[in-house]
């Protein structure tokens, strides 16, 4: 005995127990294999994201969860090493950049002492971003 389309459609939504479908539409299915293609580079993301703030918040009374880094052993150590001169020379031109501004603020109506401190803090503030990149691609 053939269904007729109603029928089919009716029984689709009948339900004999009380729970949960699991069943994905098509549309979820369609949203999770677009999702799936770019996959590597979103968890690479995350664990970027992650390790700078677990860096981030070392200081804090807090027990932070451990990152788990790649099965090379011996990349992850020289990635690690890398990744802890990056943070040693970002601390060091985030603190040059509080005095760069701690200055221009004091400078603010000498132009003739505040041009100099500008250009240094743009370069200083591009550097750091140029470390914090280069930090990111080390952390996936």
């Amino acid at each position: 005995q053939e269904l007729g389309r109603n029928e089919v459609i009716e029984a689709r939504f009948r339900f004999d127990r009380v729970g949960f479908s699991s069943r994905a539409t098509e549309m979820e299915a369609a949203i999770g294999c677009a999702e799936l293609d770019d996959w590597s580079n979103n968890l690479a993301r995350r664990r970027a994201i992650a390790e700078r703030l677990t860096y981030s918040m070392r200081d804090l009374p807090l027990q932070l969860p451990r990152l788990r880094r790649g099965t090379d052993s011996a990349r992850s150590r020289q990635d690690r090493k890398e990744v802890a001169r990056l943070e040693r020379q970002i601390e060091r031109l985030t603190d040059r950049e509080g005095e760069l501004e701690r200055a221009m603020v004091e400078a603010a109506t000498d132009p003739a002492r505040l041009l100099p401190l500008a250009e240094e803090h743009a370069q200083v503030v591009a550097e750091r971003e140029a470390l914090e990149e280069r930090w990111l691609e080390l952390a996936d």
